[in-house]
């Protein structure tokens, strides 16, 4: 109950902050897949994860981020359990370079705090570096590393993620 308070405060601060620039599209909305490494043994993924990512512009590349990221595959490893996870936090473009008329590559660096899903469900902090392209200024193509303590022996776990979006 209280985290669904905090959720649903979260996106109504959100959506009633409006961009100081001007900005054709404030809202992004992204799927993809994450592959789970592990400091342990990073050869092979652990877990590959459907990840979902809504985005809202707040200031000129300043944006508030929350997320879902829900397991498909099983471990390849037993000690490694990876829970559906909720995340919310802010994410900030650090370049940017024009491509042509309406495309643009992009870096963002963000920093979220997630909590899985389960009953006893663990906080832990990520942090995350996509690089964006955007063609016709709202389709969207990202790839990138994120990074977290999600093991319970400290172990560091590694997500490489890419997917699509729209900006509207």
């Amino acid at each position: 109950m209280f985290l669904r308070t905090i959720i649903y405060l979260f996106f109504i601060v959100i959506s009633t902050l409006t961009p100081r620039k001007a900005q054709a599209y404030s809202w992004g909305l992204d799927f993809g897949m994450t592959h789970i490494l592990s400091d342990r043994d990073s050869s092979l993924p652990h877990e590959t994860s459907a990840a979902f990512m809504i985005s809202r512009s707040i200031v000129d590349g300043l944006s508030a981020w929350g997320g879902l990221n829900l397991p498909i595959t099983p471990s390849i490893d037993p000690s490694v359990h990876i829970e559906p996870t909720f995340m919310l936090g802010s994410g900030y473009r650090i370049f940017e370079y024009d491509l042509g008329p309406n495309s643009t590559l992009d870096l963002n660096v963000g920093v979220l705090l997630g909590r899985s899903l389960e009953a006893e469900g663990r906080v832990f902090p990520i942090s995350s570096f996509r690089i964006n392209a955007v063609k016709n200024n709202h389709l969207t193509v990202h790839c990138g590393i994120s990074t977290s303590p999600l093991s319970v022996g400290n172990d560091l776990s590694w997500g490489l993620t890419y997917g699509v979006g729209l900006q509207f």
